[in-house]
């Protein structure tokens, strides 16, 4: 479900050279939302059926990015909202929030756990919209949580750039309180509709051109998708250099929040050499619903406990790679859950490394199974002959 150009969801479009020159873009109101692959294929239906019923009834024009075009630092699919009015537009956003509330009667938005008939909705709007939505002192947003009664948290990162710009709105609630919330957003951005860079901020998709991040990462906030908290700056113990990196909760029992760069204390002798974040999944169908059944099985008082951790030992000649060039490697791994993943010297055994994770429950086994993937495939790639990882 490629997303090259603007066309309906999952449709191929554009012409390919030659031919007149294109009219410029127009648009009369347009939002973005983030929406989990979930909740994608709920909003495509069979054979593309629901995007076509919404926009049939509602008049606007959706957009979604690929299953695997992920908006950055995320890994959700960005859902673009067109339409004529601010009107339209909202009609479009409750259908959809309708849709995706069908079978639960709640809206996840990546979560474990949301309160019933509760909401966890993640707009995107320009960067001057986002100043708008707080307005002078905070006043703006503060008017919006207490006539709406939802958490509204405006994230401090930019994305993208130019006339692309734009930050995430983060909101967590009622869902029935959305229709109050919904019109005060749409309100600030209707503002900035007839300004020459809104139609080019509509008609882009950073999760499509695989956009990078403006500015700074980190200060501890971000995507906080749990009570709107950022990620967590971890010290370590004893002796070494203890790097942390970025923090991004995970679609677990984390919430998804920029942490800032911890150069702490290591535990232990020689060095931490990354901190990072993962997400895991299975391969089989069968292993799927075994995971699915153990997290089901878990009690709630686990989720907000970081004290649980695994530890393996890797073959020292394998941890370049598996850290990778800069810790690409791991700190991939790093932007889905909210766990720390550090590499240590062992004292008296020069040739392996210990690898420790830690975080809550669910997001440490998650990161675990990346893991130990990346590391079966570097094996692999570095000793084709290896026997299968013990």
């Amino acid at each position: 479900m490629k997303r090259p150009f603007d066309g309906p969801i999952g449709a191929i479009g554009g012409a390919l050279g030659g031919g007149p020159p294109k009219a410029p873009r127009t648009v009369g109101m347009a939002i973005k939302m983030l929406v989990t692959a979930k909740e994608a294929g709920l909003l495509i239906g069979k054979g593309g059926m629901t995007q076509k019923q919404i926009a049939e009834t509602t008049g606007c024009k959706l957009h979604l990015s690929g299953i695997n075009e992920h908006y950055p630092q995320t890994s959700l699919q960005e859902l673009s909202i067109k339409a004529d009015t601010s009107e339209m537009v909202a009609n479009g956003v409750l259908a959809v929030l309708g849709k995706l509330s069908e079978e639960t009667g709640k809206i996840l938005g990546g979560e474990w756990e949301v309160e019933e008939g509760g909401a966890r909705v993640h707009f995107i709007v320009p960067t001057q919209g986002a100043r708008n939505i707080i307005g002078r002192g905070g006043e703006n947003v503060k008017m919006l949580r207490e006539a709406s009664m939802m958490k509204v948290h405006v994230e401090d990162q930019i994305m993208g750039l130019g006339d692309a710009a734009e930050q995430v709105i983060s909101l967590a609630g009622p869902l029935q309180n959305m229709q109050i919330a919904l019109p005060m957003i749409l309100e600030k951005v209707e503002e900035l509709a007839t300004q020459p860079f809104f139609a080019n901020w509509a008609f882009s998709c950073l999760a499509a051109t695989g956009a990078g991040v403006k500015g700074t990462l980190g200060k501890g906030k971000g995507m906080a998708m749990d009570g709107f908290k950022g990620g967590d700056a971890f010290k370590g113990k004893g002796k070494g250099k203890d790097m942390g990196g970025m923090g991004m909760g995970g679609m677990g029992m984390g919430g998804m929040g920029m942490g800032g760069m911890d150069f702490g204390k290591g535990k232990g002798k020689g060095k931490d050499e990354f901190a990072s974040y993962g997400g895991g999944a299975a391969n089989t169908q069968a292993n799927i619903d075994m995971l699915s059944q153990a997290v089901s099985a878990l009690p709630s008082s686990l989720g907000p406990d970081r004290s649980q951790q695994i530890l393996f030992n890797c073959a020292a000649g394998y941890v370049s790679a598996l850290i990778g060039k800069a810790g690409a490697g791991t700190k991939q791994i790093a932007m889905m859950t909210d766990t720390k993943i550090m590499i240590r010297e062992i004292e008296g055994n020069p040739n392996e490394r210990s690898v420790v994770i830690k975080g809550n429950v669910i997001n440490v086994a998650a990161a675990y199974l990346h893991l130990a993937s990346r590391l079966a495939n570097v094996m692999q790639t570095v000793s084709p002959d290896a026997p299968p990882m013990s």
